[in-house]
């Protein structure tokens, strides 16, 4: 008895259009992430002090809805969320961060700034 295997054409399957609009769903939530002002604000914060926790940022940024933008920035891959000492710290994804810096990088000087 003789089995055959035969691979089927990634180019040409319903999952490999998933994976590409998986991908591209991601990709545009961490641009509408990164547009935000206070996005940059806590990025910033967080490169100087290295993993935080939850009451420091709060208490460092007062006027900012903490809590919205650090679980936004949590579910886009932006920064990493771990449990120290029965409270939330937030530390910076750098791979993620260097990923998406290497990508703009990369765009032409001539593509749409605000397309989104």
């Amino acid at each position: 008895m003789e089995y055959t295997f035969t691979m089927p054409n990634p180019l040409n399957t319903r999952n490999t259009m998933k994976q590409a609009e998986k991908k591209i769903q991601q990709a545009l939530d961490v641009l509408s992430v990164l547009q935000r002002p206070q996005t940059l604000a806590l990025l910033t914060y967080l490169q100087e002090h290295g993993s935080s926790a939850y009451i420091d940022v709060l208490v460092h940024f007062p006027e900012i809805d903490v809590e919205d933008a650090l679980a936004r920035m949590s579910a886009s891959g932006l920064i990493y969320s771990e449990t120290q000492y029965y409270q939330p710290h937030y530390r910076i994804n750098r791979e993620k961060l260097t990923r998406v810096f290497r990508l703009a990088k990369a765009l032409p000087e001539s593509a749409p700034v605000n397309v989104l």
